[in-house]
């Protein structure tokens, strides 16, 4: 039981939701009905090549429509992520058709609030 232990009050504090969404290569793809606001959006997209394998992570601290992408190395990048909103995040093509809105492309989210 992890009732009493810090594990569990963790537990008690937090609001996790899973999901995937298909791109559909917009600069602006709302991700809606996650039932509250996230503190943290986590995006992975489904690749054919695990080689191009990478995470996208945004906080509600993020500074514009800045995040972290996991790769190879650790770097803030722009017109991935672009909000946190009050019923999910919207998420950006970068205007080239890229990730995490690539057309026909899908994504797994992680969300915690």
């Amino acid at each position: 039981m992890i009732k009493n232990s810090p594990i569990g009050g963790i537990i008690g504090m937090c609001r996790i939701k899973t999901g995937s969404y298909t791109g559909d290569g917009s600069e602006g793809l709302s991700i809606t009905g996650i039932g509250f606001t996230p503190k943290v959006v986590i995006i992975t997209h489904r690749p054919v090549d695990v080689a191009n394998h990478y995470l996208l992570i945004k906080t509600d601290h993020a500074w514009g429509d800045y995040c972290l992408r996991i790769y190879t190395s650790i770097q803030a990048t722009a017109n991935n992520i672009n909000s946190i909103d009050p019923d999910g995040f919207t998420v950006d093509d970068a205007g080239v058709d890229a990730h995490p809105n690539r057309a026909d492309q899908l994504y797994d989210y992680i969300v915690i609030g």
